[in-house]
C-alpha cells in the first residue's frame, strides 16, 4: 500500500510538509489481514484496478456477524498467486510474508488478469455494461470458494479485441 512519510514544521499557526516518501511494495500487514480474514470465515471480494500505473488490489471482507471490513494494497505476482490461493481456501505459503513484494508499473495489469483467468476458470459471471462520464466498463466476476474477483475494466480496442475473441461480445449485431 502506499505509504506517506511526512514531517511537519510547525511555526506562526501553519503547518507545512518538509518530504514526503511513497512506498509502492506490497502492505504485508493488508494481506495478513486478508488471510485472517478468510480463516474467520469471511467472505473476501477482490476487486483489481491500476492506480498511479501500479497494480492494486481492494478487498472487501463479509464475516459471518454481518461485520464489512474493507483495505487494500499494492501487488506483485506472488501476491496474485497467494490471493488465488487463498480464495480457494488454500493458506500454504507463510513464507510469502517473512519478504518485502516491491511493485512495478503495469498499466494493463487488470486486463492480463482478466485474460489470465478467463484462460484458467470456466465459469464468468458477466454484468451489464455501465457508461460512466463518457467510458463504457465491461463488468464481472469469478466465484471462488472463500471469495469472489471481480471487473470493471473501461473498455478499449485491445480488451474489446480479446472480449470478442472469447464470445463475450457479439460478433455481429442481428438486430
Amino acid at each position: 500500500m502506499k505509504t506517506n512519510e511526512l514531517n511537519l514544521i510547525q511555526g506562526d499557526s501553519t503547518l507545512r510538509i518538509s518530504k514526503t516518501r511513497q512506498s509502492n511494495s506490497v502492505d504485508l500487514q493488508v494481506i495478513k489481514w486478508a488471510v485472517n480474514a478468510v480463516l474467520n470465515f469471511a467472505e473476501l471480494t477482490v476487486v483489481p484496478y491500476v492506480t498511479q500505473g501500479m497494480p492494486y488490489y481492494y478487498f472487501v471482507a463479509k464475516f459471518p456477524n454481518g461485520c464489512t471490513e474493507e483495505d487494500g494494497t499494492y501487488v506483485d505476482e506472488d501476491t496474485v498467486e497467494v490471493v488465488f490461493n487463498l480464495l480457494q481456501g488454500k493458506w500454504e505459503t507463510p513464507d510469502y510474508l517473512a519478504t518485502e513484494h516491491p511493485v512495478v508499473k503495469d498499466e494493463a495489469f487488470v486486463q492480463k488478469l482478466l485474460e489470465r483467468m478467463m484462460n484458467e476458470r470456466k465459469c464468468f459471471y458477466k454484468k451489464p455494461a455501465v457508461t460512466k462520464d463518457g467510458v463504457t466498463y465491461f463488468r464481472g466476476y469469478y466465484k471462488f470458494f472463500r471469495g469472489v474477483v471481480k471487473f470493471n475494466i473501461p473498455r478499449n480496442e485491445s480488451i474489446d479485441k480479446f472480449l470478442t475473441e472469447k464470445g463475450f461480445i457479439n460478433r455481429k449485431e442481428f438486430i
